[in-house]
């Protein structure tokens, strides 16, 4: 029941190096997230305006609320745990 209390989170992983970056986030249990990411620039509506050519961002986003965006898997997680 605690999970339908808990916050939910949305974390979108943008860039050449989304794919590294989101096994790396699924090595750690997070119940209450939905994972989205790309290589490359997207229209669809949770990637749309969100890639930064040369980069690879992490937004995390908590209840349709987008934190800083940060490059680093540590600091993602710091926002979630």
């Amino acid at each position: 029941m605690s999970n339908f209390q808990d916050n939910s989170y949305e974390v979108v992983v943008i860039g050449k190096d989304a794919s590294i970056k989101i096994t790396e986030l699924n090595a750690s249990f997070l119940p209450n997230i939905l994972v989205a990411g790309s290589t490359s620039e997207s229209k669809k509506p949770l990637l749309n305006y969100r890639y930064i050519d040369g980069e690879t961002l992490i937004y995390v986003c908590v209840n349709n609320s987008c934190k800083l965006l940060v490059s680093d898997i540590s600091k993602a997680l710091n926002f979630i745990k």
